[in-house]
């Protein structure tokens, strides 16, 4: 025997003697059991959508002084996974037109409604509904996946082909000149040439993993390991860069303070927020590395003196589709792909990720991950 379906159904109808045919007929219907909500005005109706979860909606063309396409164009906006039936007394095609143009499911006549219409109407109401809400939830998919690939063409057409074109160069210069140049002249050269491979190097790690992120096939392998082991290890792999830059990196870590997670993903993180900070701090700023543990969670704060940002540039961070590259104070270059490398490595390892700046004043990030094993 089949279990009855359940279906969760406001009603907003003034008319009680109508309010009682609805009811009827939703009782007739076969293999389904309505959860009823009835009230007769807007507000009314407000309430219930705010206080309760629904189905699907019916709504009288007329409530009163109010107008029910009032209501439709209140759930089309705040409910959008609400299907709205209206149900009028007269048959006016310029209100049918206008209730499906607004957004209605469908539309019927009182008095024409039998059981076997109102359960077709019900079921393909919530059934395209469905089919919508799939619709938007693929085509916001197609959308961040399209995104992926125009930021990856994107690093590999510009961001990696730059540094490339700089080697060559130097290399080529050294090649035909190196005899003509004085000692202090191919150092600078050879210096030049070794920053611009490490930075590759490092934007080609991150294009790596970040691949492997979108592919589906990295892996991960969770451990407890001591925070400050990682950040000082880290600290000392961009302690060169910060130096050029003339600022000061400190870490506040407690010794025995312990997290759970990747410790190669970590050390990924907590070094993209580090070079982050150094291109956004100016000459002789300062840059801080924290950690705490509040409740079962470990909060590592990265905290900068550098130029900030406003609410807008913060909610374009982690998306990878609307984030673009900003040079850095000295003029640096990047992909904007190190914070949203970080972001992925923080879900995966069950965490999250925090931001607060203000311009001027610098920014502070806060990675956040289980103290221990879930």
């Amino acid at each position: 025997m089949l279990e009855p379906k359940e279906i969760n159904l406001l009603l907003v109808e003034d008319d009680e003697d109508d309010f009682l045919i609805a009811r009827d007929l939703l009782e007739e219907i076969p293999y389904t059991k309505f959860h009823i909500e009835w009230v007769t005005n807007i507000a009314d109706a407000k309430t219930k959508l705010s206080n309760q979860s629904f189905d699907i909606c019916l709504c009288d063309y007329r409530l009163g002084a109010d107008i029910g396409l009032d209501l439709l164009i209140y759930v089309c906006n705040d409910y959008p996974n609400i299907p709205v039936v209206m149900l009028t007394g007269q048959d006016d095609y310029e209100i049918d037109s206008k209730a499906l143009e607004l957004g209605a499911s469908d539309y019927l006549i009182k008095g024409k409604i039998n059981a076997t219409i109102l359960s077709r109407t019900i079921r393909y109401s919530i059934e395209h509904k469905k089919a919508q809400i799939k619709i938007r939830e693929n085509e916001n998919e197609l959308r961040i996946s399209n995104a992926t690939k125009d930021k990856f063409f994107s690093i590999i057409a510009h961001d990696l082909r730059s540094p490339f074109t700089a080697l060559l160069s130097l290399s080529d210069i050294l090649l035909k000149h190196y005899k003509e140049l004085d000692d202090e002249t191919r150092m600078e050269y050879i210096g030049m040439i070794y920053e611009s491979s490490e930075n590759t190097f490092k934007l080609i790690e991150n294009l790596l993993q970040w691949s492997r992120i979108q592919r589906g096939t990295i892996e991960i392998s969770p451990e407890e390991f001591k925070v400050c082991d990682v950040v000082n290890r880290t600290i000392d792999i961009v302690k060169q860069p910060a130096s050029n830059k003339g600022l000061e990196i400190d870490s506040c870590v407690n010794t025995d303070l312990k997290v759970y997670a990747d410790a190669n993903m970590f050390e990924t993180i907590v070094r993209n927020l580090l070079m982050n900070s150094i291109k956004f701090t100016k000459p002789g700023g300062k840059i801080t590395v924290e950690a705490e543990l509040i409740g079962d969670q470990v909060h590592t704060i990265v905290t900068d003196t550098g130029i900030g940002m406003n609410e807008k540039a913060m909610e374009k961070l982690f998306k990878v589709e609307e984030n673009k590259s900003t040079p850095g104070t000295s003029g640096e270059a990047g992909t904007g792909l190190g914070l949203i490398l970080c972001k992925e490595f923080i879900t995966i390892n069950k965490g999250d990720i925090t931001v607060e700046s203000e311009v001027g004043k610098g920014s502070t990030f806060t990675i956040i991950l289980p103290k221990e094993k879930s």
